[in-house]
């Protein structure tokens, strides 16, 4: 019987907030990509939140700065607004792990929002502390799973 069927299912509903949360940083709206990506430098962090009235309006991710800044040869003062992934999704500390890896799996995504939906951030979720998390709770599955020739990545990257 392998350790993850041994693990109750209680492992898989564990409240997100439970998880080490990265504090979120934030760029007002009016921002350029410049001082975003300045921030996110000075910082060591993969993104920053776009921030309007009290809410968040967008995310700007290092994604963004390759796929849509670098790529399209963008200027330095472009709005951050241009080219952040607006709207973006925002999960619930209460919601499960489970609903979080699903999410990152489906959408590509690699950090989360946390927070209420009104728009209060209460930091981010990043795909990295996921695979830690399952690593440090499931070694035995993580560490005997056996190579799979199938798995294909669906980007260029890789990632």
């Amino acid at each position: 019987m392998s350790e993850r069927q041994n693990k109750p299912r209680e492992f898989w509903s564990t409240p997100i907030g439970f998880l080490p949360l990265q504090r979120a940083i934030f760029v007002a709206g009016d921002a350029t990509v410049e001082e975003a990506i300045r921030l996110m430098q000075e910082r060591g962090k993969g993104c920053v939140c776009v921030q309007s009235n009290g809410g968040i309006e967008g995310i700007f991710t290092e994604r963004d700065v390759m796929h849509k800044f670098v790529e399209q040869s963008l200027a330095n003062d472009t709005p951050i607004q241009a080219v952040m992934t607006p709207d973006p999704v925002m999960v619930s500390p209460a919601a499960p792990l489970s609903e979080a890896i699903e999410i990152f799996h489906d959408r590509g995504f690699h950090h989360l929002p946390v927070g209420d939906p009104d728009g209060g951030v209460d930091g981010l979720l990043s795909v990295r502390v996921v695979v830690d998390y399952v690593a440090e709770n499931l070694p035995g599955d993580v560490l005997n799973l056996p190579p799979d020739s199938s798995i294909v990545s669906r980007e260029a990257d890789g990632g």
